[in-house]
C-alpha cells in the first residue's frame, strides 16, 4: 500500500508541475499520404493497327507494349487496294504511349500476328529520303528539303531550302509535288 501512495503522490506532483496535461489529446505522428502519380492507361494492345486520320491507308501496328516505361514498339504498315496489310518502310520504333495515342487516335484493325506480315513490294520507289536536302546541279545553294513521301499518292511534301554559309535555312510553307516531277527537276 505504501507503494501505491508513493505512485499517487508522484502523479500529483507531475500534474502540478505541468509535465502531464490530460486536457489536450496526444498528437500521434502519422506519415503524410504519398502523392499518387496519375498512371496513363494505354489505348491500344498488341496487334492493333492505329492510323492518324480516319481514311488513312498507312499506319502503325503495335508489336509490343511495356507498361513499366509506358512505351509502344511499333512498325509502319500499309493497306493495299484490297485491304490486305503489309509492312511498309523502316523497322521497329519505340514511342511513349501518350504521345502515340495522340498522334494515332484511330484504330483501323486488329491482327493476331503483328510480326508475320509480308513487306510491300513497291511498284515504284522514291529516290529521296525524309529530311534530305536536294538541289539542282547548277544551283547548289538552293533546293528543297523533303518532309515526307506518300506512297499512295506517289508525291513528296517539301519546303524550299536556302544555304547560308555552312547551314541550310528552310521556308515555312510546305508544298506537295508528284514524285516524278520533283525527281526530274532535282535529278
Amino acid at each position: 500500500m505504501p507503494a501505491l501512495v508513493v505512485v499517487g503522490m508522484l502523479g500529483l506532483f507531475l500534474l502540478a508541475a505541468g509535465c502531464m496535461d490530460f486536457s489536450k489529446p496526444l498528437k500521434i505522428s502519422t506519415a503524410s499520404p504519398e502523392k499518387t502519380s496519375v498512371v496513363y492507361t494505354a489505348k491500344y494492345t498488341v496487334g492493333d493497327v492505329a492510323i492518324p486520320n480516319p481514311d488513312d491507308e498507312v499506319g502503325e501496328v503495335i508489336q509490343d507494349y511495356d507498361p513499366g516505361s509506358n512505351r509502344y514498339s511499333t512498325r509502319t504498315v500499309i493497306f493495299d487496294g484490297f485491304g490486305k496489310l503489309f509492312f511498309y518502310e523502316g523497322g521497329t520504333k519505340s514511342m511513349a504511349a501518350a504521345e502515340f495515342d495522340a498522334k494515332y487516335p484511330y484504330k483501323r484493325a486488329h491482327i493476331e500476328n503483328p510480326y508475320g506480315l509480308p513487306t510491300l513490294n513497291k511498284a515504284y520507289s522514291n529516290r529521296y529520303n525524309v529530311d534530305q536536302v536536294v538541289t539542282e546541279k547548277d544551283a547548289p545553294l538552293e533546293g528543297v528539303k523533303i518532309l515526307s513521301y506518300n506512297y499512295q499518292s506517289d508525291a513528296y511534301t517539301y519546303v524550299y531550302a536556302y544555304k547560308n554559309g555552312s547551314s541550310w535555312n528552310y521556308g515555312t510553307t510546305s508544298y506537295t509535288a508528284a514524285r516524278t516531277d520533283l525527281e526530274k527537276r532535282y535529278g
